[in-house]
């Protein structure tokens, strides 16, 4: 599966694309609106992935265009604005999701959880209601 992620965040982007390439997804990144536009025109991909705050044309103009000009592939949309507002305008431009980046240290607990877990018999990171994540060693019960 062949993904395009458009993010002008390079830690965001490596990390997105780092997970994605984990599960053998093939990843291209673009930092651009306007790079994410000709990559996305000029190759064929099963997921587009856009942040809405980009230089050059933004994410909801990005995809606009792109279903513009036919593109039917499933977008989903990034940001940690989380605003009504902000989720409508990226569904009306043609989104089919809308991901408010909020919780990135759930998805970076997840990831971890998944590495760290890997191979143990027991699971090693636990939410903790009111005190967040604690790692525990083998031993602890």
């Amino acid at each position: 599966m062949r993904v395009l992620l458009v993010e002008d965040e390079n830690n965001v982007a490596a990390f997105i694309k780092k997970g994605l390439e984990e599960e053998f997804y093939t990843v291209d990144v673009a930092e651009e609106g306007d790079d994410g536009f000709l990559m996305a025109v000029s190759n064929e991909y099963d997921l587009m992935i856009f942040d809405i705050m980009l230089p050059g044309m933004n994410g909801v103009e990005l995809c606009r265009k792109l279903r513009e000009k036919g593109v039917k592939k499933p977008v989903l949309m990034l940001t940690a604005i989380d605003s009504v507002e902000s989720k409508v305008e990226g569904l009306e431009s043609g989104a089919d999701d809308f991901d408010p980046s909020t919780n990135i240290v759930d998805v970076h607990i997840k990831f971890l959880r998944e590495k760290i877990d890997k191979g143990n018999d027991k699971v090693l990171i636990h939410t903790v209601r009111g005190a967040g994540y604690v790692l525990k060693s083998m031993d602890d019960k």
